[in-house]
């Protein structure tokens, strides 16, 4: 079930209507720890391009992490494959 949450960012508050109101509080908390990290970094901008930075700032870390991801998932697979053939050898391999 669908509840309102309120979150404050960047001294205002806003509300979000989510069915995990601690979800939207963890990433809430995230994004303010973002704004705090850029702005001790000396990022000296409005609000909205603050945000705008974090929003960026965060993709780009969930993107490095699905592209780590993949390339795992790659050379699992690759490292599947060759154990498979290695078998298949083993198995085919007269005996001597």
């Amino acid at each position: 079930m669908n509840q309102v949450v309120e979150i404050k960012l960047l001294d205002r508050t806003h509300r979000i209507v989510h069915e995990d109101p601690a979800m939207v509080q963890d990433c809430a908390a995230l994004v303010h720890d973002k704004v705090d990290e850029l702005r001790r970094a000396g990022a000296v901008v409005g609000g909205e391009r603050l945000l705008l930075l974090v929003a960026l700032n965060i993709a780009e870390d969930l993107l490095r992490l699905q592209r780590q991801q993949a390339d795992g998932t790659l050379g699992l697979t690759s490292a599947i494959d060759a154990l498979a053939s290695q078998a298949e050898a083993l198995a085919n391999a007269p005996l001597r």
